[in-house]
């Protein structure tokens, strides 16, 4: 079981790489949206909740 992180939670991938923000949660798919910053371009990708921590 993963956990659940809410919309606005600090997360980053268990591998390392950027802070990331939750910015949605698809029910569905079980994924989350998660946006960040590199340098001055807001990024946006899918993950899999088994590969997010809020440990960061």
């Amino acid at each position: 079981m993963h956990e659940n992180f809410e919309v606005g939670t600090t997360v980053q991938l268990k591998s390392g790489g950027p802070v990331m923000t939750v910015n949605h949660y698809n029910e569905q798919q079980d994924i989350y949206v998660c946006i960040w910053f590199s340098g001055d371009n807001l990024q946006s990708e899918t993950f899999n909740p088994s590969v997010l921590t809020d440990d960061c």
